[in-house]
């Protein structure tokens, strides 16, 4: 089951959903009827035979981008960018052993086995929430959100290496003065990484002009109001992101385009 939030930031209304997982979102996204606000304007992609604007979704179709986004897409690039953050960037801390790099003298003169010292990684309790928006406007093309997204990879990985890190990406739209956000984890800090649960989402437009319309399409509690692609301030993305997760770093996949 999905999480429903709702609370409020800067006298806005706020109403945000997170998933724990791809799956999850699509089941839940895809089972749901279009809720009267949203019918005389919603494209209803899950039809048979809808067709989809490749050159602004990515995709020809509903059913290409689902097979994508659970198969993966650009994953090479995703293993690059992944490679390209790995090092040695884990915090460390000097502790008594058999073995290391210098004596310990006092170990020593008191026939202690732990007579040296060495450095070994530390990890700090507890979990990063990161958020990344995938928020951009209409004339970004699908080569710059590649670009933009492994950047973000290996900032992350680098991050990694300092503490354990849960990824969520999603996106957060101004509608009548109030906001409507969701959520999806793509990555946990407690398993492995996966190149392909990874790759759609840090790098494909389907995954806003798809998904994200289809469930601000299929929620009850989200509002028409034409600002699917409207980017939130950096401030409003960091306060919002900040009481739906703790612990969070917030990012913004426009913010990368604009930087190159």
């Amino acid at each position: 089951m999905s999480v429903e939030k709702k609370f409020q930031y800067n006298n806005a209304n706020v109403y945000a959903e997170v998933f724990s997982g791809i799956n999850e979102m699509l089941r839940t996204i895809e089972n749901r009827p279009v809720p009267s606000q949203w019918s005389p304007w919603a494209h209803i992609y899950t039809e048979p035979g809808t067709t989809l604007k490749k050159r602004f979704c990515g995709y020809g179709s509903y059913a290409a981008a689902r097979k994508a986004i659970l198969a993966g897409h650009n994953i090479t690039d995703m293993k690059k960018a992944r490679n390209d953050g790995l090092g040695d960037y884990m915090k460390v801390k000097t502790v008594r052993a058999d073995r290391g790099s210098l004596p310990c003298i006092p170990a020593y003169l008191s026939n202690d086995p732990r007579a040296m010292y060495a450095r070994r990684p530390q990890r700090t309790k507890g979990a990063y929430n990161v958020f990344v928006s995938v928020s951009v406007p209409a004339y970004v093309t699908s080569e710059e959100v590649l670009e933009a997204g492994k950047r973000i990879l290996t900032y992350i990985t680098k991050l990694e290496q300092e503490q354990p890190v849960n990824l969520y990406v999603g996106n957060i739209v101004e509608t009548c003065g109030n906001y409507d956000a969701f959520a999806v984890k793509i990555k946990d800090a407690g398993k492995p990484f996966n190149a392909s649960r990874v790759s759609f989402s840090l790098t494909d437009v389907g995954l806003l002009r798809v998904f994200g319309f289809l469930w601000q399409e299929r929620n009850e509690n989200t509002t028409p109001d034409g600002g699917y692609g409207c980017v939130v301030s950096g401030a409003t993305l960091d306060g919002i992101v900040g009481k739906v997760f703790k612990n969070t770093i917030s990012i913004s996949l426009w913010d990368e385009v604009k930087g190159r």
